[in-house]
């Protein structure tokens, strides 16, 4: 098993501590999982190729330190689940110099992941290219405090607007490489920090591309050889 695939698999759910329980499906030499974070904010489904697990189903529940311990071992790794009654208890790791063993969750304990009912179509499509997600880091990089963002239509076009407020404060604007609108959008509004941790945890993408729907949900689609990722943003109140 290349150990760099795994974790690639981790970060794209993780993202940097918003996500730490979830449901992993091996199959066909892939892992998936749906998840959802804890207040429902970001909802996303992950697709990792070339891992080699038999095809089974468990839980991840503590993610911090499975990529702890997977960050001691070797770049190839042998991986094995094993069993106790007949049930997944946990994934064991080898490389030339550790044994790693990593507990698994009963699927009980692991949380249901709520799907959302009738996605409203999109009023606006937007490529994601490295030069974009440059720009992003830069400016999140000098507002490290922002919070906020917001996707607002003006005289230049679609644009993204970091840090923006009702009120007069510090901004930075970005510009978008290839923006496609359907309809007019409002002023919509997002959690600045989910989407720095999403767009960084696919920047490896080869292609990645930004839904925006008037009704306030953002969907963010990434696509490479080994990987598909899709997350769900809802606006914010």
């Amino acid at each position: 098993m290349n150990k760099a695939n795994l974790n690639n698999f981790i970060n794209k759910y993780h993202l940097n501590g918003l996500c730490t329980q979830v449901k992993v499906i091996s199959k066909s030499n892939a892992l998936i999982t749906s998840f959802q974070t804890e207040d429902k904010a970001i909802m996303g489904m992950i697709k990792v190729n070339d891992i080699g697990l038999p095809d089974e189903e468990f839980g991840v529940f503590n993610t911090p330190s499975f990529q702890r311990i997977l960050g001691a071992m070797h770049g190839e790794v042998s991986a094995e689940l094993m069993f106790e009654n007949g049930m997944i208890s946990s994934l064991e790791l080898r490389d030339d110099s550790f044994t790693s063993r990593i507990l698994l969750a009963d699927l009980s304990i692991i949380p249901i992941v709520t799907p959302i009912k009738n996605v409203p179509p999109v009023d606006a499509t937007i490529t994601i290219t490295p030069s974009f997600i440059d720009r992003f880091n830069k400016a999140k990089g000098a507002l490290a405090d922002a919070e906020q963002m917001a996707f607002v239509s003006g005289k230049d076009g679609l644009q993204l607007i970091l840090n923006y407020a009702e009120h007069n404060t510090d901004t930075i604007t970005i510009n978008f490489d290839t923006v496609e609108i359907t309809n007019e959008i409002p002023i919509l509004r997002f959690n600045a920090n989910f989407f720095h941790a999403i767009i960084n945890a696919n920047k490896d993408c080869s292609l990645g591309t930004i839904q925006l729907s008037e009704a306030g949900l953002m969907t963010i689609n990434f696509r490479s050889e080994t990987f598909q990722t899709k997350y769900l943003l809802v606006m914010l109140q």
